[in-house]
């Protein structure tokens, strides 16, 4: 994988996580904790192990899929800062 991907890559995930901590630091622990939802745990955790059996690090980058994945970026970093401050206020 060609080295300036993994800026893109890094600054993705800083942008797309920075809103959440701030979400997390301004509500209470919740008063009450759903346990059905840790199977969306379990499932992220299935995904990203079947992610990394592809190898796609090995595969040739080509300009459009870097774009594509630029903007996919984009629209997670949008709708993580519009959805963490538009659940930050709501809890049990």
């Amino acid at each position: 994988m060609p080295l300036y991907v993994y800026p893109i890559i890094l600054a993705g995930i800083a942008v797309w996580f920075y809103p959440f901590i701030g979400a997390h630091h301004a509500t209470p622990p919740a008063a009450t904790v759903n346990r059905s939802s840790r199977w969306g745990v379990l499932l992220q955790f299935i995904a990203f192990t079947l992610l990394w059996q592809g190898r796609f690090w090995i595969r040739p980058l080509l300009a459009w899929r870097v774009l594509v994945c630029v903007a996919l970026f984009a629209l997670a970093a949008l709708l993580s800062w519009t959805s963490s401050r538009a659940l930050a206020g709501q809890h049990a």
